[in-house]
């Protein structure tokens, strides 16, 4: 969830009415920084934020999943968590199911996309970054 920022966009482009997050992250303090970054902007949005791994700790399906991906360990750059992270979405998605992933435009996740999804379409891109979108079939 990093600090909520996906998620505030999100329920501000979206019917409100219907929303209930679910925010997760291996950080504490990204986490603590979400819970109050949420609370700021609207303490109304249906919220529950999980120190976890990814999506280990949170239960249900969802409708989307949002994530923009660690991709550095250290100063090495790897995207098998990002993987890993997609994985637990397509297994975690409802039925027609929408993953959405920001992530910088240099990281190579099409190719895994395709794999676990059948494809995904690129929503916009720049300089910096790439928007994804996948469904679940």
């Amino acid at each position: 969830c990093g600090n909520g920022l996906l998620t505030l966009a999100h329920y501000q482009m979206s019917d409100q009415t219907n929303n209930c997050y679910v925010l997760t992250d291996d950080s504490w303090v990204a986490c603590q920084a979400a819970q109050q970054n949420l609370e700021r902007a609207n303490p109304d949005i249906c919220a529950e934020v999980l120190h976890s791994d990814a999506l280990t700790e949170a239960n249900g399906s969802f409708d989307w999943v949002l994530c923009n991906p660690p991709f550095h360990t250290g100063h090495k750059v790897q995207t098998d968590t990002a993987t890993r992270m997609f994985a637990q979405a397509k297994q975690m998605l409802s039925p027609k199911g929408r993953l959405l992933i920001v992530a910088n435009r240099h990281l190579p996740y099409g190719t895994a996309l395709k794999k676990l999804f059948g494809g995904y379409q690129i929503l916009a891109t720049n300089r910096q970054f790439t928007l994804f979108l996948t469904q679940k079939a």
